[in-house]
C-alpha cells in the first residue's frame, strides 16, 4: 500500500499530515500554536517568548526586510529509487519559516498590510537606480541587460516573426528569473484572515515562496513562509505538480491548525479544561467508590 502511494505521488519526503509535533511561543500578549509534521529533516526554534519591545533588538535584516525568528523546520523531497551509483538523490527541499514582522506604521486592516507589503518589496527590487552594493533594484538592473542582450541578438524591432517569438520568450524567461512584482492577496484560512502572496517561480526557478500574514497588533503580524527549493538539475514533474497545489491543501491545512490567541485567555482556558478534566476524575472515582459499596 505505502509503494503504492509512492508510485502515486511520484516522490518520497512528502509531509504527513497525519502525524504532528506542536510549539508554542508567547509574543509579548498572545500565544501561538504551531504545529507540523514530524517526518522533519531539521529544525530550529529561536524563540520561546519574545516582547514588542525587544524588536529592534532580536531582530534580524535580510535584504529588505527586518523580522524576528521563532521558529524553522526542514523537510526534503526524494527520489523513489535511491541511485547509489549517482548519490545525488534529493530532488528539493521545504522550509516553514515562522516569524515576526512590523510595519513602519500601524496596520489595523488586512487592506494596509497589503499595501504595505507590496510597496515594501516592489519599490526594493524594482528601484529605478540599481544599486551595486545590495539587491536594490535588482530586477530592473536584470531587465535592462537582457534587453540589451535581446537587441543585440534578435534587433530592436526584428521582422521575422520567428525572431519576435524568440525575443519575447527570452524576455519573458528573464523577467521570471528575477523579482517580479508580487501581488498580494486576501484570504480567509481557519480562523485567520490572511495577506498570501507568492516570491519566485516553481517552473522557472525552481524556487518559490508562499507566505501568509496574519495580522497581530500595533504593526506587527506572523510571518509563516512555505519555500519550496527544488533541485533545477533533476525535474520531477509530479514534485512541480504538488508545489503548484500546495496551497490548496497541505498549506491551507498547516494554517487551519495554526493557533493565534490572546495569552490570559489561553491560560484562563487551559485552566478551565483542567478543573473539567480535574472534576470528572473526582466524578469518576466517586461513582467507582459507591459502585462498590453497593456491590457489599
Amino acid at each position: 500500500m505505502k509503494i503504492f502511494k509512492l508510485l502515486l505521488d511520484g516522490f518520497k519526503g512528502k509531509p504527513d499530515l497525519s502525524e504532528m509535533s506542536i510549539d508554542i511561543f508567547r509574543v509579548d500578549d498572545y500565544l501561538i500554536k504551531f504545529e507540523f509534521p514530524k517526518d522533519i529533516l531539521e529544525r530550529r526554534h529561536y524563540e520561546d517568548s519574545f516582547l514588542f519591545e525587544d524588536f529592534n533588538i532580536k531582530s534580524t535584516e535580510y535584504i529588505h526586510q527586518k523580522y524576528v525568528n521563532l521558529f524553522y523546520v526542514g523537510y526534503s523531497f526524494r527520489k523513489i529509487v535511491t541511485n547509489y551509483i549517482f548519490p545525488v538523490n534529493t530532488l528539493g527541499k521545504l522550509y516553514i519559516n515562522l516569524r515576526i514582522k512590523k510595519s513602519n506604521a500601524t496596520i489595523e486592516t488586512e487592506n494596509e498590510l497589503s499595501n504595505f507589503i507590496e510597496r515594501e518589496y516592489n519599490d526594493y527590487y524594482h528601484d529605478p537606480n540599481p544599486c551595486s552594493d545590495s539587491m536594490r533594484g535588482y530586477h530592473t538592473d536584470l531587465m535592462n541587460d537582457a534587453r540589451i542582450i535581446a537587441d543585440q541578438r534578435w534587433g530592436v524591432n526584428p521582422d521575422d516573426e520567428d525572431k519576435i517569438k524568440k525575443k519575447e520568450k527570452y524576455l519573458i524567461h528573464s523577467f521570471f528569473l528575477g523579482y517580479p512584482p508580487i501581488k498580494c492577496k486576501e484570504v480567509n484560512i481557519g480562523n485567520h484572515r490572511c495577506v498570501k502572496y507568492e516570491e519566485g517561480n516553481v517552473y522557472y526557478k525552481y524556487d518559490l515562496k508562499r507566505v501568509y500574514n496574519i495580522i497581530i497588533s500595533g504593526g506587527f503580524y506572523l510571518s509563516v513562509e512555505f519555500w519550496y527549493k527544488l533541485d533545477s538539475s533533476y525535474t520531477n514533474k509530479k514534485l512541480l505538480n504538488w508545489v503548484s497545489n500546495a496551497d490548496a491543501k497541505f498549506e491551507k491545512e498547516m494554517l487551519e491548525r495554526l493557533e493565534l490567541s490572546n495569552y490570559i485567555d489561553s491560560c484562563l482556558n487551559s485552566a478551565e479544561e483542567q478543573l473539567r478534566e480535574n472534576g470528572a476524575k473526582q466524578k469518576a472515582r466517586v461513582v467507582g467508590k459507591y459502585a462498590k459499596i453497593g456491590k457489599h
